[in-house]
């Protein structure tokens, strides 16, 4: 009997498996299909029984495999170190597979352990998300409102003045990034960090501009720095000179060894999601679509919004992603009107679950686990099938051109070309977060590459560009802005129990965290549900 392969194209409807290249889907028993999503990087797939899906995950891929040619074999064929193994967690009464369905945890084992089954959660939003949700859903002039609220009340709520100080003994050590370039006047002096919740090797009062002085939390640095003292060669620099404010403003930089740490991504519960954003123009949604891939949502894949149990413990470190789908697309300027108003897309475990748009930054993890930031082309389109994971957030902050020179972006002094929030006035500071990678010599071997994470407690696109380019990044990228969940990075040591525990970039983000009765931490994306998706950082040699 010849393998059942149904290729998902066949099937009419748009949904997440039709949007999958490479689905495919395998008659396993009378009435239980299984279909991979996406064969080459075998992490995701779909068990239907009897019409009802339920979304299994293999937790270790590189050790477990499931056999796709076993038609009508009436198991699920697991082949490990161990041999192969077989599954039917739909047989029985009540079957393996509903009792994980009506456990309430996020992920619930099945087959030893080999396989769990995904649930979709309810994800928590802070006071402030939900109260600005509230106004966008209930007013018909809401998103006026809000965006108002961000220009007055809270614009340079969360600035921070980077004070300088005296002298500074050169710290940079072996393992570490070049440091940034700074002025002269900046070179050998201090900054502090009095809110600065990362615990680092040295006095956080005290931190050397530009210089990258190491954490506790090993193959992760830090880095202080105002965008008033770094130095950049004008002709690569953006046309638009630093405001006063914004000149003073401390921004914080953290790179993470990625010889050492391996880049995960995950959804959250909510968002983005993968209908129509209302920036998008009228004139480029075809009547009666969904959404700009026809969807307008990823079910029956679930969404957790939790970082995986089975990579707690090699936790190193979590942020939150891109921009939600309301603003990740345009509205004005060259890329509103074409591409369907060029949606930021994003693709998880090899699922895409919305297409990537030429032109934009890109975030991208390799299934050989290389990290790159890239501006995503049309021909990248042939790899598609290589990308493990993959975010978007608008065009680019930093992008190296043809002739391998790196410069700051074509819109950074561009309201709606740039799509970058703020107001049409040019009222563009504000706390906003990036992401780079840059790569450092190294005595031995190939060259080092860091993920270098931004925090800017007031910067516009054009500043951050600056501080970006000091740094060495070749391509930089936005991520999210305005408030302190939507810039929220934490650093992890050891906990009691499996939680490990949280440390923030900036103390207020603890406020985002809970502590159970006892007292151990509840973090954001490692206990709680998150409604927003975010990047998480893994420890190599704990895998």
């Amino acid at each position: 009997m010849l393998p059942l392969l149904l290729a998902a194209a066949a099937l009419a409807a748009p949904s997440i498996v039709t949007l999958q290249a490479e689905a495919t889907t395998l008659s396993v028993a009378e009435g239980v299909t299984l279909t991979s999503l996406a064969p080459a990087h075998n992490r995701w797939l779909l068990l239907n029984v009897e019409g009802r899906s339920y979304h299994l995950e293999v937790a270790q891929p590189r050790q477990v495999t499931v056999d796709l040619t076993r038609v009508g074999a009436g198991a699920l064929h697991l082949i490990d170190p161990s041999g192969t193994a077989t599954c039917a967690p739909w047989t029985g009464s009540p079957s393996a597979l509903d009792q994980a369905a009506a456990d309430t945890e996020a992920y619930a084992p099945l087959c030893g352990g080999r396989l769990w089954l995904r649930r979709d959660m309810k994800g928590r939003r802070s006071p402030l998300e939900w109260s600005v949700e509230q106004v966008r859903d209930r007013f018909e002039k809401g998103e006026q409102l809000t965006e108002l609220a961000k220009r007055t009340v809270f614009r340079d709520r969360h600035l921070e003045v980077a004070r300088t100080g005296g002298d500074a003994p050169t710290v940079q050590g072996p393992g570490a990034p070049r440091p940034l370039s700074v002025t002269p006047s900046a070179a050998g002096r201090t900054l502090s960090a009095p809110n600065l919740g990362i615990p680092v090797l040295g006095d956080k009062g005290s931190l050397p501009v530009g210089q990258w002085v190491p954490t506790t939390t090993r193959g992760v640095w830090l880095a202080a720095v105002a965008p008033g003292q770094v130095a950049v060669d004008p002709a690569v620099a953006p046309k638009t000179a630093l405001d006063p404010q914004e000149s003073k403003a401390l921004a914080l930089l953290v790179a993470f060894d990625l010889g050492q740490l391996a880049l995960g991504f995950e959804v959250g519960t909510e968002h983005p999601r993968v209908g129509w954003s209302e920036r998008a123009p009228a004139h480029v949604k075809p009547p009666g679509s969904k959404g700009p891939d026809g969807i307008d949502t990823v079910a029956p894949v679930a969404r957790t919004g939790l970082v995986a149990p089975w990579e707690v413990g090699s936790l190193a470190a979590t942020f939150t992603g891109g921009f939600k789908r309301t603003h990740g697309a345009f509205k004005s300027g060259p890329y509103a009107g074409t591409q369907q108003g060029t949606h930021y897309g994003w693709v998880q475990d090899g699922v895409v679950m919305s297409s990537l748009q030429p032109g934009l930054a890109t975030l991208v993890v390799w299934a050989d686990g290389q990290v790159e930031l890239r501006t995503w082309t049309e021909a990248d389109a042939a790899r598609l099938r290589e990308v493990r994971h993959a975010r978007q957030n608008g065009v680019p902050l930093v992008r190296t051109g043809e002739d391998g020179v790196a410069r700051a972006g074509a819109f950074v002094d561009q309201w709606g070309a740039g799509n970058w929030s703020g107001s049409a006035e040019g009222q563009l500071r504000s706390l906003r977060a990036s992401a780079c990678v840059v790569e450092a010599p190294s005595n031995s071997g190939p060259a080092r590459r860091y993920l270098v994470y931004g925090w800017f407690s007031a910067a516009t696109p054009a500043g951050m560009s600056r501080v970006l380019l000091a740094a060495g990044c070749p391509d930089a990228m936005l991520l999210d802005m305005n408030a302190l969940e939507h810039t929220y990075l934490a650093v992890y040591r050891p906990g009691p129990g499996r939680t490990p525990v949280p440390h923030h970039i900036d103390t207020g983000m603890a406020v985002l965290d809970k502590t159970d009765k006892a007292g151990a931490p509840l973090p954001r994306f490692v206990a709680l549900p998150d409604n927003r998706d975010f990047f998480l950082l893994t420890r190599k040699d704990d895998q």
